[in-house]
């Protein structure tokens, strides 16, 4: 050790000799000093840095450790069961077959009870989609759970389709869901309806009934589609005897613009296909149905048709044979001019393809060539001027639909129907008769009194 004392002073000696080498350098020994006091404090907080990295790695090892025996000791504890469970399950091999039937009893058990407490809902979930029909947002939602329980029917039906008696229990206990499926639609029908009012008033409303509509078409294109596939495989059906039930899952996106001009949906409607059997059709009707669909699109059509019709009765009916022909007249401009506010509004609330714009031009255009068979019928009893009037409309009516964009041949339609032929007839030959005894009269006069001189010199008959 006083070896190595010796060689470390040696050591420094020749160091200091080095850093001083000439005695005018010892003036620099204070600065020397503080330049080793600041290396030695910055090694001093290196080396602290690395210990404590060191010793928190030394902690992190330390717990790792731990967490590894705790884990290899519960992986001892779990083999130990492991064993002791293999040891038992050896005593329970002969009763194999017996605790298979008792685990299959347990999950019949437990679906059958799921079943019951799913049948146990449907009159509140059917009193709850009525009561929800009172808010017209709710629609489409009221619509999708009645699609949903009519599913629980077909399956409870199709379960109990071997036991008559239960069959018979099952369609009283669903009388509920018929019940709210005829208020559901009457409301749906009763939106439709009133189109023209809806698509001014409240467009959403209308949408969100069309969207019904296209919801159900789909549908009935996936059930005429299963349909046409169990025909298709009838023998084997028959054979197997097993029959596919058809879940849907609609998920829907409605846009609508702050204007009343444009709306947009989209509907998705996925088909699942599940393991089950199919409903037993309630009647000769449901059957249909179950085949055909139900049909709302036709329905949608029809209750538009009969829209119409009941715009028409008053002047089908009533104004075409009043005396007051003016009232009967500004009827039908006023009707004439609802075509630029379906062409506005109603239009753009329906599907392109339903081309609903075009519909209503042939209904009315049908409607308003009925008026002037009616009205040619008391051709009689109608003015020359009150006939003129009659044209001059028939062509503002035309000029109308033609700036609508409807086709020129298809805006003539009232012109050319030849339903205006026994007005403009009547026309013709009062004229012609007018004419006739105006030139008679001329005549007449020429032979009977001389005529009258103008100031100009021009000779003239007075007398028509």
């Amino acid at each position: 050790m006083e070896d190595l004392g010796i060689e470390a002073k040696e050591a420094a000696v020749r160091e200091v000799a080095k850093l001083l080498p000439l005695p005018d350098l010892l003036a620099s020994i204070a600065s020397i000093k503080s330049d080793y006091l600041a290396r030695q404090q910055t090694n001093d907080t290196q080396l602290s840095t690395m210990v404590a990295e060191q010793v928190e790695q030394a902690h992190a090892g330390i717990n790792a450790l731990a967490v590894s025996q705790e884990t290899i000791n519960s992986l001892r504890e779990n083999f130990i069961d492991i064993d002791k469970l293999c040891q038992e399950c050896q005593t329970l091999i002969e009763n194999h077959d017996r605790i298979k039937l008792l685990s299959n009893a347990r999950n019949n058990l437990n679906t059958t009870l799921k079943d019951v407490q799913g049948m146990m809902s449907i009159s509140v979930e059917a009193a709850a989609a009525r009561d929800s029909l009172s808010d017209d947002k709710e629609l489409i939602h009221t619509y999708e759970r009645l699609t949903a329980l009519d599913g629980k029917r077909r399956f409870a039906l199709a379960a109990a389709g071997s036991h008559k008696e239960e069959v018979g229990r099952l369609r009283e206990y669903f009388e509920d869901v018929d019940r709210s499926w005829e208020t559901f639609e009457k409301t749906l029908w009763a939106h439709i309806t009133n189109f023209f009012r809806l698509s001014k008033e409240s467009p959403q409303t209308l949408v969100r009934a069309l969207r019904v509509v296209e919801m159900q078409e789909i549908i009935d294109q996936q059930v005429a589609e299963e349909a046409a596939e169990a025909e298709g495989a009838g023998a084997m059906a028959a054979i197997t005897n097993q029959r596919r039930t058809t879940k849907y899952s609609i998920s829907l996106t409605f846009f609508c613009t702050s204007s009343s001009t444009y709306y947009l949906f989209y509907v998705n409607c996925e088909h699942i296909k599940g393991a089950g059997a199919a409903s037993t059709p309630r009647n000769g009707t449901q059957e249909k149905s179950k085949i055909q669909g139900k049909g709302y699109k036709d329905k949608c059509y029809e209750c538009i048709g009969k829209a119409v019709e009941a715009r028409f009765n008053k002047l089908l009916t009533e104004l075409v044979f009043s005396e007051d022909f003016m009232e009967a007249l500004e009827e039908a401009k006023a009707i004439g001019d609802e075509l630029g506010d379906i062409y506005d509004y109603v239009a753009p609330c329906f599907p392109p393809r339903y081309e609903i714009f075009q519909l209503l031009v042939n209904l009315y255009t049908e409607r308003f060539v009925q008026m002037l068979r009616l009205l040619s019928e008391r051709a009689n009893d109608i003015q020359n001027i009150n006939i003129l009037k009659v044209t001059g409309w028939i062509v503002q009516y035309q000029d109308n639909l033609i700036g609508l964009g409807v086709d020129e041949s298809l805006a003539q339609v009232c012109s050319e129907s030849g339903a205006l032929d026994p007005l403009m007839n009547m026309y013709v030959e009062r004229m012609q008769a007018t004419t006739k005894k105006w030139y008679t009269n001329i005549l007449e006069a020429d032979k009977t009194q001389p005529p009258k001189t103008t100031e100009d010199g021009k000779l003239i008959h007075l007398q028509l």
